[in-house]
């Protein structure tokens, strides 16, 4: 996703988004019919999972660095 829409913020919410629809909406969406879940408790962990999700893929971003080559050729440095 970053060499697409680019480094910062807005594409770690994106990919926060991403992962909240893969997991968190139909992960559980699946124990509804079984009765493990209601209707509204869905609706509740959903919302919650999604603030969460981006939260946490923003603070992951935060940590990430590229690795750039040095001009010296010496290998890798992390900016």
């Amino acid at each position: 996703m970053r060499p697409h829409f680019g480094p910062g913020p807005k594409t770690a919410a994106l990919a926060g988004v991403v992962a909240w629809i893969a997991f968190s909406i139909t992960g559980p969406a699946q124990f509804i019919p079984l009765g493990f879940f209601s209707n509204a408790l869905w609706a509740k962990v959903v919302a919650f999972q999604l603030v969460t999700s981006i939260l946490a893929a923003i603070a992951g971003a935060a940590l990430y660095k590229d690795a750039v080559t040095s001009p010296a050729g010496n290998g890798p440095t992390f900016v």
